[in-house]
């Protein structure tokens, strides 16, 4: 039987293996909170980041906003964002007519689909939030844009009725 990197020959010792194994293995990655890098803020709303995977693939990061704080309207571009609310409240406010709402409490894990204008609003005037992101998909991780209707991509379907409906008026 041959060996070679990742082959182990059944005649070796228990310490043989567990040495050659030591040199080719991984190592957990730790980041400490006092050491976070600066994140993809938005107006309003703090980002640190712990981990950013090659060409931002996966962007994990720390969100926090002082009591009272409101973000401004901006959306993910293609990307999912995963979170977990580890202290205080979070309103996400979204829609593109009128604005809807959820209130995200200490403990709740959310999800915003791609490219969903949203802002993030801390309800508590005392209390800050902290949340932890996980940001997965390519392109830019924060898109800022005016307001609620901003940055909606429509359908084929809706971009082909909205032509028509264009083309009945002129």
């Amino acid at each position: 039987m041959a060996t070679g990197v990742g082959q182990f020959s059944p005649k070796r010792s228990f310490e043989k293996r567990g040495e050659e194994t030591s040199r080719f293995m991984k190592k957990i990655e730790v980041v400490r909170g006092g050491a976070l890098k600066a994140g993809y803020s938005t107006p309003g709303i703090v980002r640190d980041k712990a981990f950013e995977s090659t060409h931002r693939y996966i962007v994990v990061s720390r969100t926090r906003a002082s009591g009272g704080a409101m973000s401004g309207w901006h959306h993910h571009g293609t990307r999912h964002l995963y979170g977990f609310q580890l202290a205080g409240r979070m309103r996400l406010e979204f829609g593109s007519r009128r604005v809807d709402a959820v209130v995200v409490r200490q403990g709740d894990f959310f999800h915003i689909p791609p490219r969903l204008v949203h802002r993030d609003v801390n309800p508590d005037e005392q209390q800050e939030f902290v949340v932890v992101n996980i940001l997965i998909g390519r392109g830019e991780p924060v898109i800022n844009v005016e307001g609620p209707q901003a940055g909606i991509v429509l359908s084929s379907k809706k971009r082909s009725d909205k032509r028509r409906r264009l083309r009945k008026t002129s």
